[in-house]
């Protein structure tokens, strides 16, 4: 199923590559230096996920997965976290609102074609 091209109806699609779970040396990461960061996420992920209940469904991609790879060189993406919306923009970063502005104007673009819908 293509994540990316909702039906309607469906929430829209937000794929997140996440750096959190990348290997930085030979042995991984110290938990020491991981923690916040997985923390950070954690705080962002919650709340654009609180926000966009039921309009939105994020997607946990692993950078250095096949799938995180062929997002990585699909759509240029040179720095994490990256947001994929809707298979189409991406954004990049941890500023909250810019991401959650973004989102609220692809969900807002797909309403009015859902309301006409029977």
């Amino acid at each position: 199923m293509n994540r990316a091209a909702p039906a309607s109806g469906e929430p829209l699609a937000v794929e997140v590559l996440t750096p959190v779970r990348a290997v930085r040396t030979r042995r991984g990461r110290e938990w020491s230096e991981a923690r916040e960061e997985v923390f950070r996420m954690w705080a962002l992920l919650d709340n654009l996920a609180g926000r966009f209940r039921g309009r939105a469904t994020l997607y946990i991609v692993d950078p250095l997965s096949p799938q995180g790879l062929l997002r990585l060189l699909r759509h240029r993406i040179r720095h994490l976290p990256a947001f994929v919306i809707g298979g189409r923009e991406v954004v990049t970063g941890w500023d909250l609102e810019g991401i959650a502005d973004r989102i609220e104007s692809w969900v807002s673009a797909r309403r009015p074609a859902l309301r006409g819908r029977p």
